[in-house]
């Protein structure tokens, strides 16, 4: 099982030469768009390390408060040569998710055709489930995200009717192609559902973030989530953050 550290790109790369990053991330297109150069190089050295080099870009709706141009997600998307793509969605809103799902392919269906990620919303279980039913009409959806604010809502991610229907778990289709997407205030319930078969992997800033904070994941029972501050400015990592990244990766491979 896989975990994508979420960090600035100066934090990535001083990861990258001390050897502690995988082969699996999700990116923020944002962030690719204002220091192309660097991340450029940095996914190059990555996929000549890794042959199966796995990544996600995520469309930055969150930090920017609204979806980004197709256009500007492609150049991204070229400049780490992702591997997928994640569409808009509407945080608890399943009706304007399905609608920014198909705004988004009217658009891109002009450009690309690479894979997509689709992200079930709503406010309650059955309206992710039928969130998801629909997202499956967009074409070239072949992953999907499962957002943390459904185990902050309802507790879990785990033995949901979601997870029935896109067919993990138990239900598991003999396909890896679903990722959570953050990690949510249940750390554990987290690093369960990271581990169910058919799950690719989990992203999250927060372990570093309190890395950062010299807070170690190994020493707190409920792990909080700190607010951001200057995380996006720094650029050489703790050692509580080496260990912080450690940690979850022995979490999710049992150790």
């Amino acid at each position: 099982m896989k975990y994508s550290p979420i960090a600035p790109i100066a934090l990535l790369q001083d990861l990258h030469q001390h050897k502690l990053l995988g082969d699996y991330h999700l990116v923020l297109a944002h962030d690719i768009l204002e220091h192309q150069d660097a991340y450029r190089e940095l996914f190059r050295e990555l996929r000549q390390k890794y042959s199966e080099l796995f990544v996600i870009l995520d469309n930055s709706t969150i930090e920017l408060g609204k979806p980004m141009k197709v256009r500007d997600l492609l150049v991204a998307a070229h400049v780490v040569d992702a591997d997928c793509i994640v569409i808009p969605d509407v945080l608890g809103k399943a009706k304007e998710t399905v609608e920014a799902a198909w705004d988004f392919w009217k658009d891109y269906k002009r450009h690309e055709n690479l894979p997509l990620m689709a992200v079930p919303q709503g406010k309650t279980v059955i309206e992710h489930v039928l969130c998801s039913r629909l997202l499956r009409q967009v074409p070239l959806v072949d992953y999907w995200g499962v957002p943390r604010n459904l185990a902050n809502r309802f507790g879990t991610r785990q033995d949901s009717l979601l997870m029935q229907e896109l067919g993990y778990g138990d239900k598991y289709n003999g396909v890896d192609n679903v990722h959570m997407l953050g990690m949510s205030k249940h750390f554990e319930d987290d690093i369960k559902c990271a581990k169910l078969s058919g799950v690719m992997g989990i992203d999250s800033a927060n372990p570093c973030v309190l890395g950062q904070d010299n807070i170690l994941l190994s020493k707190v029972s409920n792990p909080p989530h700190l607010q951001r501050g200057d995380y996006w400015t720094q650029t050489h990592h703790t050692l509580e953050t080496r260990d912080n990244i450690q940690f979850v990766r022995d979490a999710l491979n049992g150790m």
